[in-house]
């Protein structure tokens, strides 16, 4: 290790990965994780480990670490998962970067693979993600097809699976360097943060599981509270590119009515429902009445049951938002306000 060591005296070195890593009394697991990226088969890598004021082992068992790629610094205090990202993202030196969480763990090719699916995009991609397992569950791919490329229209509608923080390498050289992640975001924030840092630019997601990833404690797969706000702030910070997406909208607020019905709050449902109404499909309506009797229980019995939408026509808002923004450009001056204000605002 190398403690307080100077990080980022020579931005965008060619070829050397950037790996951030935020910390927080992961005592019982930062170890696997950081050994995971140290014994990667590309060993040209910074490892910048990010505490956000540990008071368990934490720090002690990466004192113990002794590799000269890695440096742990503060975070200067409890800024959560993004703003001790962000000290990290100002510390990297590397043309790429790439982020782990704390409690998951790499397969030895990881970089390698993505790197080379990078350099073989043409045209060239701004960042690539993985499939991943979920320790002690599924597999989430097990492929051997080519990385799948998406617009980063599929990254903000949520199509672009494989694009989670420890599933992601940048190429700082073509996304947005200067981005970072918003703190407001309590779920979702790598969504957010790569879907404005891609600029336009693709994503590649290689299609072989190169993460292990675990699932539980607080995060937004667990966790209703989380998750139902980071549909919220999506809804709120995106709303003209949603607007173009009817379905894709729909689909948030989908989500939202089914977190907002795990955590019981009916309120919040009711309100995320009122967007879907119009949509005839009975799945949806038994879905609704199951969640609102029985709550996360009863949404689980609806999934058994096939009783959830599978909002198939997502992928298809990409190309009708892109042909849409071009028949806006298309237009004289003055006319896509006008048509703005014959409903083309957030519903």
């Amino acid at each position: 290790m190398n403690p307080g060591a100077p990080v980022g005296s020579a931005p965008h070195v060619d070829g050397l990965v950037s790996v951030v890593l935020p910390t927080f009394n992961r005592a019982d697991v930062i170890v696997r994780s950081v050994r995971s990226v140290l014994a990667q088969t590309h060993r040209n890598l910074e490892l910048i480990v990010v505490d956000d004021g540990s008071t368990d082992e934490t720090l002690t068992l990466l004192g113990a670490i002794e590799d000269d790629r890695m440096s742990v610094v503060s975070s200067g205090g409890q800024l959560g998962p993004s703003g001790a990202r962000n000290v990290g993202i100002d510390l990297a030196a590397g043309r790429y970067l790439a982020f782990q969480d704390s409690d998951d763990e790499w397969m030895p090719d990881k970089l390698s693979t993505q790197l080379d699916a990078l350099e073989a995009s043409r045209p060239r991609a701004g960042a690539a993600g993985c499939r991943w397992d979920t320790r002690g569950g599924e597999t989430a791919s097990d492929s051997s097809r080519p990385p799948s490329r998406f617009e980063a229209l599929a990254v903000l509608f949520g199509i672009a699976q494989g694009t989670g923080t420890p599933m992601l390498v940048l190429d700082r050289q073509v996304t947005d360097s200067t981005t970072r992640f918003d703190p407001a975001y309590l779920a979702f924030e790598e969504r957010d943060f790569l879907y404005r840092a891609l600029r336009g630019a693709c994503v590649v997601v290689v299609e072989r599981p190169l993460a292990v990833v675990e699932r539980g404690r607080t995060d937004h797969v667990a966790n209703a509270r989380r998750a139902l706000a980071g549909y919220e702030r999506f809804i709120e910070d995106h709303p003209d590119e949603l607007a173009a997406a009817p379905c894709a909208l729909r689909w948030y607020h989908h989500r939202a009515m089914r977190e907002a019905l795990r955590m019981g709050d009916r309120v919040a449902a009711s309100r995320h429902r009122r967007h879907l109404r119009g949509i005839s499909w009975p799945a949806t309506r038994a879905e609704w009445a199951l969640g609102w009797l029985a709550g996360d229980k009863g949404l689980r019995i609806a999934s058994r049951l096939g009783l959830s939408p599978r909002w198939r026509g997502r992928a298809q808002c990409v190309t009708s938002h892109r042909h849409a923004r071009a028949r806006i450009a298309a237009e004289p001056p003055g006319a896509s306000a006008r048509g703005s204000a014959r409903g083309g605002a957030l519903p």
